[in-house]
């Protein structure tokens, strides 16, 4: 899975439409990004990209840039 394949599947988790989904995007002002969606996110990073992300440091993340940079970080 590549990032933007990543990013395609992390907009419809929070159900955004294609493209709204940003480096700058608040991760707290979707209403979609509760318990269950860092949750899912964690099986996604874990399933499709071989990552182990723990909770804490995912609950970490303010944006959505954030979440890319965790997962930059931990493919290097």
């Amino acid at each position: 899975m590549t990032i933007a394949e990543f990013t395609s599947q992390f907009e419809e988790l929070l159900m955004l439409g294609k493209g709204q989904l940003t480096p700058d995007f608040v991760l707290k002002d979707s209403m979609n990004w509760d318990s269950m969606a860092i949750i899912e996110t964690i099986s996604l990073i874990d399933d499709h990209l071989d990552i182990e992300i723990s909770t804490e440091r995912l609950i970490g993340c303010k944006t959505f840039g954030d979440i890319l940079n965790l997962l930059r970080d931990k493919l290097n």
